[in-house]
Parts: C-alpha cells; sequence; structure tokens
C-alpha cells in the first residue's frame, strides 16, 4: 500500500515537495546556489553546499574555468572582479561591501572548504560540456574528482538527511 509506505517515511514528500518548491529564490552572487534557507521571510542568505565557480562560467586570468568555492575565496587573500564591481578588483574577503545584495549573503569563511563530492563529480564528469558552453577552456580539475556515484549519493543522503536509495 503506497499510503502505508508514505507515512513511514522520516519525512513527509508533501511537506518536502512545498519547501522546495517555495525556498529562497536567491542565488550566492559568486556561485549562483540558491539560499536554502528555510524560513519563508529572512534578510541573510546562506547555503549548505557553494558549487566550484565555474559551473557557473567563472575563468581564471588564463581562462579556464576555476574550481575554487566560495567559502575558501572569501577566507583567503584573493580578488574578484565583475559587472556588479563596475570592473574594479575587490577583495573576496570584502565581498559584503560590493552592495545591498552581496551584503545580504553569509558565506562561512574556510580556507581549506573543497567542493561537496556531487560538485567534484558533475564538474569532473562534464568539464569539456561546461568549457563549451562558457567558451572557456575546461577546468584543471584532479583524478580525485571522479567520485563514484555511490558516493556522492552517501554524501547527499548526509547533508541533506535523506535516503536516496539509486540514481
Amino acid at each position: 500500500d503506497v499510503q502505508a509506505k508514505i507515512e513511514e517515511l522520516s519525512i513527509r514528500p508533501r511537506d518536502e515537495l512545498f519547501k522546495g518548491l517555495f525556498n529562497c529564490t536567491k542565488k550566492c552572487p559568486f556561485c549562483g546556489v540558491f539560499c536554502d534557507s528555510e524560513t519563508p521571510v529572512h534578510s541573510q542568505h546562506s547555503c549548505k553546499q557553494h558549487r566550484p565557480k565555474g559551473l557557473s562560467g567563472c575563468r581564471s586570468m588564463r581562462s579556464s574555468l576555476v574550481t575554487d568555492v566560495c567559502t575558501a575565496l572569501v577566507a583567503g587573500n584573493g580578488s574578484f572582479q565583475n559587472n556588479d564591481t563596475n570592473g574594479e578588483w575587490k577583495p573576496y574577503k570584502d565581498y559584503q561591501t560590493v552592495n545591498d545584495y552581496y551584503k545580504s549573503w553569509t558565506i562561512q569563511r574556510e580556507i581549506s572548504a573543497q567542493a561537496a563530492s556531487y560538485w567534484k563529480k558533475v564538474f569532473y564528469t562534464f568539464n569539456e560540456q561546461f568549457a563549451e558552453k562558457y567558451k572557456a577552456k575546461p577546468a584543471e580539475i584532479d583524478e580525485a574528482w571522479n567520485i563514484d556515484w555511490d558516493v556522492v549519493r552517501g554524501d547527499l543522503n548526509k547533508m541533506y538527511n535523506t535516503n536516496i536509495q539509486s540514481w
């Protein structure tokens, strides 16, 4: 009986669906990941898993897609420039001074942060396609990013307290 199976779940599918549909639509100004705040009305945005910036087209000075994640960048000494900075270089650690939108984001500072296994696998698997899409050189990605999908699934289950059984 389907209804009985649904009632046995540790989550309520209807509630999860509504959360997914009506969550915050603001995106990280660097990597483009949606804010995952579960509070309907909030002024500070954040997310659990920032993704490598190259997945949204960010490239290095050598024109190759970059693999850095926001949490490491805002903890380091690097700088960025884009339309929001009017082409001026700004330190990542001072990102909240760019404008009110950047100020509304809280990005945890963690110098050793790396992309989650899911984003590593996606970037590794589709590196050439992302490069083609963004008219850039492919990222230089270490073989260690070729993570088995079963490991990725396990990591997602832990991160989001769910139980994905198969792809």
